[in-house]
Protein backbone atom coordinates (compact mmCIF):
# COMPACT_ATOMS: atom_id res chain seq x y z
CA UNK A 1 0.00 0.00 0.00
CA UNK A 2 1.15 3.51 -0.73
CA UNK A 3 0.39 6.71 1.18
CA UNK A 4 1.31 10.25 0.13
CA UNK A 5 3.97 11.90 2.28
CA UNK A 6 1.45 14.50 3.41
CA UNK A 7 -0.37 11.72 5.28
CA UNK A 8 2.70 10.50 7.16
CA UNK A 9 1.74 12.18 10.42
CA UNK A 10 -1.57 10.27 10.50
CA UNK A 11 0.34 6.99 10.71
CA UNK A 12 1.98 8.05 13.96
CA UNK A 13 -0.81 7.12 16.43
CA UNK A 14 -0.80 3.53 15.15
CA UNK A 15 2.99 3.36 15.34
CA UNK A 16 2.96 4.70 18.88
CA UNK A 17 0.41 2.05 19.91
CA UNK A 18 2.47 -0.76 18.38
CA UNK A 19 5.66 0.57 19.96
CA UNK A 20 3.99 0.56 23.38
CA UNK A 21 1.88 -2.60 23.14
CA UNK A 22 3.39 -4.75 20.39
CA UNK A 23 1.99 -5.78 17.01
CA UNK A 24 -1.46 -7.35 16.76
CA UNK A 25 -0.36 -10.35 14.67
CA UNK A 26 3.06 -11.35 16.00
CA UNK A 27 5.42 -10.76 18.91
CA UNK A 28 9.04 -9.61 18.80
CA UNK A 29 11.46 -10.12 21.66
CA UNK A 30 12.52 -6.82 23.24
CA UNK A 31 16.18 -7.83 23.52
CA UNK A 32 16.27 -8.95 19.89
CA UNK A 33 14.64 -5.70 18.73
CA UNK A 34 17.24 -3.68 20.63
CA UNK A 35 20.07 -5.76 19.14
CA UNK A 36 18.72 -5.37 15.58
CA UNK A 37 18.21 -1.64 16.04
CA UNK A 38 21.75 -1.17 17.35
CA UNK A 39 23.26 -3.06 14.41
CA UNK A 40 21.43 -0.84 11.90
CA UNK A 41 22.36 2.26 13.88
CA UNK A 42 26.07 1.40 13.73
CA UNK A 43 26.35 -0.56 10.45
CA UNK A 44 23.85 1.30 8.28
CA UNK A 45 20.98 -0.08 6.15
CA UNK A 46 20.49 -3.87 6.36
CA UNK A 47 18.20 -6.55 4.94
CA UNK A 48 16.71 -9.49 6.82
CA UNK A 49 19.27 -11.80 5.18
CA UNK A 50 22.09 -9.89 6.89
CA UNK A 51 20.98 -11.39 10.19
CA UNK A 52 21.77 -14.97 11.14
CA UNK A 53 19.18 -17.58 10.27
CA UNK A 54 17.26 -19.43 12.95
CA UNK A 55 15.32 -22.69 12.88
CA UNK A 56 11.71 -22.19 11.84
CA UNK A 57 8.67 -24.08 10.62
CA UNK A 58 6.11 -23.14 7.99
CA UNK A 59 3.71 -20.32 8.82
CA UNK A 60 2.92 -16.77 7.79
CA UNK A 61 4.23 -15.18 10.99
CA UNK A 62 6.77 -17.85 11.94
CA UNK A 63 9.74 -15.67 11.05
CA UNK A 64 13.20 -15.91 12.55
CA UNK A 65 13.58 -13.63 15.61
CA UNK A 66 15.53 -10.95 13.71
CA UNK A 67 12.88 -10.79 10.96
CA UNK A 68 10.14 -10.35 13.57
CA UNK A 69 12.21 -7.64 15.21
CA UNK A 70 12.71 -5.83 11.89
CA UNK A 71 9.00 -5.88 11.07
CA UNK A 72 8.08 -4.76 14.59
CA UNK A 73 10.57 -1.87 14.47
CA UNK A 74 9.19 -0.88 11.05
CA UNK A 75 5.57 -0.96 12.26
CA UNK A 76 6.56 0.90 15.42
CA UNK A 77 8.17 3.72 13.42
CA UNK A 78 11.75 3.12 14.52
CA UNK A 79 12.79 1.92 11.06
CA UNK A 80 11.73 2.71 7.50
CA UNK A 81 12.23 0.79 4.27
CA UNK A 82 14.19 1.97 1.25
CA UNK A 83 13.51 -0.71 -1.37
CA UNK A 84 16.02 -2.25 -3.73
CA UNK A 85 13.76 -3.94 -6.28
CA UNK A 86 11.60 -6.35 -4.30
CA UNK A 87 14.01 -6.38 -1.37
CA UNK A 88 13.31 -4.50 1.85
CA UNK A 89 16.29 -2.50 3.07
CA UNK A 90 15.76 -1.28 6.64
CA UNK A 91 17.31 1.91 8.01
CA UNK A 92 16.68 4.34 10.85
CA UNK A 93 13.62 6.49 10.27
CA UNK A 94 15.56 9.73 10.70
CA UNK A 95 17.93 8.66 7.90
CA UNK A 96 15.11 7.86 5.43
CA UNK A 97 12.32 10.33 6.17
CA UNK A 98 12.51 13.46 3.96
CA UNK A 99 13.46 16.43 6.18
CA UNK A 100 10.39 18.52 5.26
CA UNK A 101 7.93 15.82 6.38
CA UNK A 102 5.33 16.94 8.89
CA UNK A 103 5.88 14.75 11.97
CA UNK A 104 3.41 16.37 14.35
CA UNK A 105 1.27 13.74 16.04
CA UNK A 106 -2.37 14.52 15.15
CA UNK A 107 -4.91 15.25 17.86
CA UNK A 108 -7.80 12.79 18.23
CA UNK A 109 -10.05 15.23 16.37
CA UNK A 110 -7.58 15.66 13.50
CA UNK A 111 -7.19 11.89 13.21
CA UNK A 112 -10.96 11.36 13.11
CA UNK A 113 -11.35 14.07 10.45
CA UNK A 114 -8.61 12.43 8.39
CA UNK A 115 -10.41 9.08 8.47
CA UNK A 116 -13.56 10.78 7.21
CA UNK A 117 -11.85 12.80 4.46
CA UNK A 118 -9.81 9.90 3.12
CA UNK A 119 -12.83 7.58 3.02
CA UNK A 120 -14.99 10.15 1.23
CA UNK A 121 -12.19 10.93 -1.23
CA UNK A 122 -11.90 7.25 -2.11
CA UNK A 123 -15.49 6.00 -1.99
CA UNK A 124 -17.83 8.98 -2.39
CA UNK A 125 -20.49 7.60 -0.04
CA UNK A 126 -19.49 6.01 3.26
CA UNK A 127 -21.42 4.31 6.07
CA UNK A 128 -20.73 4.88 9.77
CA UNK A 129 -18.93 1.55 10.17
CA UNK A 130 -16.72 2.10 7.11
CA UNK A 131 -14.80 5.28 7.96
CA UNK A 132 -12.16 3.63 10.14
CA UNK A 133 -11.98 0.17 8.61
CA UNK A 134 -9.26 -1.85 10.42
CA UNK A 135 -8.24 1.19 12.47
CA UNK A 136 -8.10 1.43 16.26
CA UNK A 137 -6.64 4.83 17.03
CA UNK A 138 -8.91 7.82 17.80
CA UNK A 139 -11.94 6.29 16.09
CA UNK A 140 -14.20 7.46 18.94
CA UNK A 141 -14.15 11.02 17.56
CA UNK A 142 -15.62 10.14 14.17
CA UNK A 143 -19.24 10.54 15.30
CA UNK A 144 -18.54 14.01 16.67
CA UNK A 145 -16.91 15.22 13.46
CA UNK A 146 -19.76 13.78 11.38
CA UNK A 147 -22.36 15.61 13.47
CA UNK A 148 -20.42 18.89 13.24
CA UNK A 149 -20.12 18.66 9.47
CA UNK A 150 -23.77 17.72 9.11
CA UNK A 151 -24.79 20.78 11.12
CA UNK A 152 -22.64 23.09 9.01
CA UNK A 153 -23.93 21.53 5.78
CA UNK A 154 -20.68 20.06 4.46
CA UNK A 155 -22.01 16.50 4.79
CA UNK A 156 -25.43 15.03 3.98
CA UNK A 157 -27.01 11.87 5.37
CA UNK A 158 -28.52 9.64 2.69
CA UNK A 159 -30.13 6.21 2.42
CA UNK A 160 -29.34 3.67 -0.27
CA UNK A 161 -32.28 1.84 -1.82
CA UNK A 162 -32.51 -1.66 -0.39
CA UNK A 163 -30.45 -0.78 2.70
CA UNK A 164 -32.96 1.01 4.96
CA UNK A 165 -31.02 0.36 8.16
CA UNK A 166 -27.67 1.73 6.94
CA UNK A 167 -26.89 5.48 7.08
CA UNK A 168 -24.50 6.76 4.45
CA UNK A 169 -22.71 10.11 4.31
CA UNK A 170 -21.86 12.12 1.19
CA UNK A 171 -20.57 15.57 0.34
CA UNK A 172 -23.14 17.82 -1.40
CA UNK A 173 -20.83 18.38 -4.37
CA UNK A 174 -20.40 14.62 -4.86
CA UNK A 175 -24.15 14.08 -4.74
CA UNK A 176 -24.55 16.70 -7.46
CA UNK A 177 -21.94 14.94 -9.58
CA UNK A 178 -23.92 11.69 -9.42
CA UNK A 179 -26.96 13.43 -10.92
CA UNK A 180 -24.82 14.78 -13.75
CA UNK A 181 -23.23 11.44 -14.67
CA UNK A 182 -23.75 10.12 -18.16
CA UNK A 183 -24.33 6.44 -18.99
CA UNK A 184 -21.79 4.30 -17.10
CA UNK A 185 -18.58 3.30 -18.83
CA UNK A 186 -18.95 -0.33 -20.03
CA UNK A 187 -15.19 -1.00 -20.02
CA UNK A 188 -14.40 -4.21 -18.13
CA UNK A 189 -11.74 -3.75 -15.48
CA UNK A 190 -9.61 -6.44 -13.87
CA UNK A 191 -9.19 -5.43 -10.23
CA UNK A 192 -6.69 -6.49 -7.62
CA UNK A 193 -8.32 -8.15 -4.58
CA UNK A 194 -6.36 -5.62 -2.50
CA UNK A 195 -7.69 -2.60 -4.39
CA UNK A 196 -8.92 0.01 -1.85
CA UNK A 197 -12.22 0.09 -3.77
CA UNK A 198 -13.09 -3.43 -2.62
CA UNK A 199 -10.77 -4.24 0.26
CA UNK A 200 -13.72 -3.73 2.64
CA UNK A 201 -15.55 -6.99 1.82
CA UNK A 202 -18.65 -6.20 3.91
CA UNK A 203 -19.12 -2.88 2.11
CA UNK A 204 -18.84 -4.45 -1.36
CA UNK A 205 -21.23 -7.27 -0.47
CA UNK A 206 -23.69 -4.77 0.99
CA UNK A 207 -23.67 -2.36 -1.96
CA UNK A 208 -23.12 -4.74 -4.88
CA UNK A 209 -24.15 -8.16 -3.59
CA UNK A 210 -20.70 -9.44 -4.51
CA UNK A 211 -18.66 -11.68 -2.25
CA UNK A 212 -15.39 -13.49 -2.81
CA UNK A 213 -12.35 -14.76 -0.90
CA UNK A 214 -8.62 -14.30 -1.42
CA UNK A 215 -7.43 -17.90 -1.28
CA UNK A 216 -3.67 -17.38 -1.58
CA UNK A 217 -3.58 -17.78 2.22
CA UNK A 218 -5.54 -21.05 2.03
CA UNK A 219 -3.89 -24.47 1.41
CA UNK A 220 -4.28 -25.50 -2.24
CA UNK A 221 -6.49 -28.48 -1.38
CA UNK A 222 -9.04 -26.22 0.33
CA UNK A 223 -9.35 -23.55 -2.37
CA UNK A 224 -12.73 -23.30 -4.09
CA UNK A 225 -11.76 -20.97 -6.95
CA UNK A 226 -8.03 -20.36 -7.19
CA UNK A 227 -4.87 -18.85 -5.77
CA UNK A 228 -5.52 -15.19 -6.59
CA UNK A 229 -9.11 -14.19 -7.40
CA UNK A 230 -9.23 -11.01 -9.50
CA UNK A 231 -12.71 -9.41 -9.47
CA UNK A 232 -14.07 -8.31 -12.86
CA UNK A 233 -15.97 -5.01 -12.78
CA UNK A 234 -17.96 -3.59 -15.68
CA UNK A 235 -20.02 -0.43 -15.62
CA UNK A 236 -21.46 -0.47 -12.11
CA UNK A 237 -21.51 -4.26 -11.66
CA UNK A 238 -19.19 -7.08 -10.67
CA UNK A 239 -19.47 -9.57 -13.52
CA UNK A 240 -17.04 -12.34 -12.61
CA UNK A 241 -13.77 -13.60 -11.21
CA UNK A 242 -10.45 -14.40 -12.86
CA UNK A 243 -7.54 -16.48 -11.58
CA UNK A 244 -4.52 -15.69 -13.74
CA UNK A 245 -0.77 -16.24 -13.56
CA UNK A 246 2.03 -14.60 -15.53
CA UNK A 247 4.26 -17.39 -16.86
CA UNK A 248 7.51 -15.44 -17.05
CA UNK A 249 9.45 -18.32 -18.63
CA UNK A 250 6.95 -18.75 -21.47
CA UNK A 251 6.16 -15.05 -21.64
CA UNK A 252 2.40 -15.58 -21.56
CA UNK A 253 -0.57 -14.93 -19.29
CA UNK A 254 -2.12 -18.18 -18.11
CA UNK A 255 -5.85 -18.25 -17.29
CA UNK A 256 -6.32 -20.84 -14.54
CA UNK A 257 -9.96 -20.24 -13.79
CA UNK A 258 -12.66 -17.90 -15.03
CA UNK A 259 -16.20 -17.31 -13.79
CA UNK A 260 -18.92 -15.21 -15.37
CA UNK A 261 -21.66 -14.13 -12.97
CA UNK A 262 -24.03 -12.50 -15.47
CA UNK A 263 -26.94 -13.97 -17.45
CA UNK A 264 -25.89 -16.65 -20.02
CA UNK A 265 -27.19 -14.46 -22.87
CA UNK A 266 -24.66 -11.75 -21.99
CA UNK A 267 -21.60 -14.00 -22.32
CA UNK A 268 -20.68 -12.97 -25.85
CA UNK A 269 -20.47 -9.32 -24.83
CA UNK A 270 -18.63 -10.32 -21.66
CA UNK A 271 -16.07 -12.29 -23.70
CA UNK A 272 -15.38 -9.35 -26.00
CA UNK A 273 -14.94 -6.96 -23.08
CA UNK A 274 -12.74 -9.45 -21.22
CA UNK A 275 -10.58 -10.03 -24.31
CA UNK A 276 -9.82 -6.30 -24.49
CA UNK A 277 -9.13 -6.16 -20.75
CA UNK A 278 -6.78 -9.16 -20.90
CA UNK A 279 -4.71 -7.51 -23.64
CA UNK A 280 -4.17 -4.46 -21.42
CA UNK A 281 -3.59 -6.58 -18.33
CA UNK A 282 -1.04 -8.84 -20.01
CA UNK A 283 0.79 -5.88 -21.55
CA UNK A 284 0.97 -4.19 -18.15
CA UNK A 285 2.54 -7.37 -16.73
CA UNK A 286 5.01 -7.71 -19.61
CA UNK A 287 3.62 -10.94 -21.08
CA UNK A 288 1.54 -11.95 -24.13
CA UNK A 289 -2.25 -12.18 -23.69
CA UNK A 290 -3.96 -15.58 -23.74
CA UNK A 291 -6.63 -16.85 -26.08
CA UNK A 292 -10.00 -16.14 -24.45
CA UNK A 293 -11.50 -19.19 -22.77
CA UNK A 294 -15.23 -19.89 -22.50
CA UNK A 295 -16.28 -18.84 -18.97
CA UNK A 296 -17.32 -21.45 -16.46
CA UNK A 297 -20.73 -21.25 -14.85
Amino acid sequence: AYLPWRDFRYTLPRKERIKANGHDWFRAEKAEAERVLERIRTEGPLMARHFEAAARTAGWWDWKPAKRALEFLFMAGELMVARQGFQKVFDLTERVLPPATDTRTPTPGEQAAWYIDRALDAWGIVANDEFAYQRKEHTEGIGTVLRERHEEGSLIRIAVEGLPKVTYWVRPMDLERVDALKAPDRTLRILSPFDPFLIHRKRINRLFGFDFAIECYVPAAKRTFGYFALPLFQGTTFVGLLDAKADRKAGTLEIRNLRHEGPPGKRSGFNRALDAALIKYATFNGVAPPVLTTPKS
